[in-house]
């Protein structure tokens, strides 16, 4: 794996993956089912845009 830099356009790339991993957290969560039923994919990707770059792991 390697970390790779991406543009910020590309981030609705990751729409898709990150609502579905968010979905299965907050099924199996006990404790945190508020936290991803609310922490929505707008919102995280605010806070990721607001870092000076974006890196993610790459097989």
């Amino acid at each position: 794996m390697k970390i790779v830099k991406l543009s910020s356009e590309r981030i609705e790339n990751f729409r898709a993956l990150w609502e579905e991993l968010n979905s299965y957290h907050e099924k199996k969560s006990s404790w945190f089912k508020s936290h991803f039923r609310n922490f929505t994919f707008q919102k995280r990707s605010e806070q990721l845009l607001k870092k000076r770059h974006l890196r993610f792991l790459q097989p």
